[in-house]
C-alpha cells in the first residue's frame, strides 16, 4: 500500500506596509541616538563601534546601560507610531539637573490618507525611506555647533535622554521624569523634513543660549 505524503510548506507571513515603514523610522530613530551620544555625549571613543544606516557609516555605543535603555525607548516607539500614538522623539544631552544642553527633535505628522496594505516581494518603499533618510543622517554627523557649547558638553557632567510626547498616557513601562528647569534655547538647522506614505517627519534641534 502506497502511503500518501504531506507537504507543508513554511514560511513568514507577508509584512503590513505600516509596520515596514515604522520599522524603518525606529532604526533611523535609533541611530540618530547614537548619532548624538557620540558627537555630543560624554562616552570615550573606545565606547563606540562601526555600524551601518543603510549605506551611511555610523558609530553606536556599547555602553550597556545605555543600550539597554535606548532599545527599550525604541520599542516604545515602534508601538507608539503604528498606532499614530507619538508625536514627538527628542533625543537630549542633559546636566544632573535635567536641563538639555542639546537636543534633536523629530516630529511627526499623520498622513490622513494613509491606507496600509499588505507589502509585495518586490515593494521598495521600506528601501526608499531609508535612503530619504540618509542626508538627515550626513547632516546630523557634520554639524557645526558653537565653541562654547562644545567646551560647556566636554566640561559638565551629562548623560542621555529620551523624551516622547505621544497621544497616550500608556507609556509602557517608561519612566517618567519631572519637568526640567525652563531656560532659552537657539533654534539650528538641521535637515528638510521627510514624508512617507505613513506620515512625515520634520527635524529641528536645539542648543541651550550661551549667556
Amino acid at each position: 500500500m502506497q502511503s500518501s505524503e504531506r507537504v507543508v510548506v513554511t514560511g513568514h507571513r507577508a509584512d503590513r506596509l505600516a509596520s515596514r515603514l515604522c520599522d524603518v523610522i525606529g532604526e533611523f530613530l535609533y541611530d540618530i541616538s547614537h548619532t548624538v551620544v557620540f558627537r555630543f555625549g560624554a562616552y570615550t571613543d573606545e565606547s563606540f563601534r562601526n555600524g551601518h544606516f543603510g549605506n551611511v557609516p555610523v558609530m553606536r555605543c556599547v555602553d550597556h546601560k545605555f543600550v539597554n535603555y535606548l532599545q527599550r525607548s525604541i520599542s516604545v516607539v515602534r508601538n507608539a507610531l503604528k498606532h499614530h500614538h507619538l508625536e514627538k522623539f527628542e533625543v537630549c544631552i542633559v546636566d544632573a539637573q535635567e536641563v538639555s544642553l542639546f537636543s534633536l527633535r523629530v516630529s511627526m505628522r499623520q498622513i490622513s490618507s494613509f491606507q496600509d496594505e499588505q507589502l509585495k516581494a518586490l515593494d521598495s518603499r521600506a528601501d526608499d525611506l531609508r535612503r530619504k533618510f540618509a542626508p538627515a543622517l550626513l547632516a546630523l554627523q557634520t554639524m557645526k555647533i558653537p565653541c562654547a557649547l562644545m567646551e560647556l558638553l566636554q566640561k559638565t557632567p551629562t548623560r542621555p535622554r529620551i523624551r516622547l510626547l505621544t497621544t497616550t498616557t500608556d507609556c509602557h513601562g517608561m519612566k517618567k521624569i519631572s519637568c526640567p528647569p525652563m531656560y532659552t534655547h537657539v533654534l539650528m538647522p538641521w535637515s528638510d523634513p521627510v514624508e512617507n506614505d505613513f506620515n512625515q517627519l520634520i527635524f529641528t534641534a536645539f542648543m541651550i543660549e550661551q549667556t
